[in-house]
């Protein structure tokens, strides 16, 4: 799957596993924004690819509250978006490094899998 023009779909943030039922995604567009869903409230922003390098924002949100669950992690999701610092592909995964939080973002394709 391509950076760009594909929903990716969060599978896990950081160590912690996506809630299932929970959605929390991302679309690149080719003309630098990023969209999706933090698990209850969508979101936008710029981006910027330089190499493996990936600046993220500054990133807007609605703010609408959410059941106790799903507001954890989109909570956790936001933070560690708001510090990605680069990106790679890895077997049909997109995986979204933040700036000293270890483990990354995991996404796969929406509709797919990482197979």
């Amino acid at each position: 799957p391509a950076f760009t023009g594909t929903e990716w779909v969060a599978v896990s943030i950081g160590e912690t596993p996506a809630i299932e039922g929970v959605r929390s995604t991302v679309l690149f567009d080719a003309e630098g924004r990023g969209s999706g869903n933090a698990g209850c409230n969508s979101f936008h922003g710029s981006y910027q690819v330089e190499g493996d390098r990936l600046t993220l924002g500054p990133l807007a949100s609605t703010r609408m509250l959410c059941p106790g669950p799903q507001q954890e992690q989109e909570d956790l999701f936001l933070a560690r978006m708001h510090g990605v610092e680069r990106f790679e592909i890895v077997d049909g995964v997109l995986r979204l490094h933040p700036e000293g939080a270890g483990e990354p973002i995991r996404f796969t394709p929406s509709g797919g899998s990482a197979d």
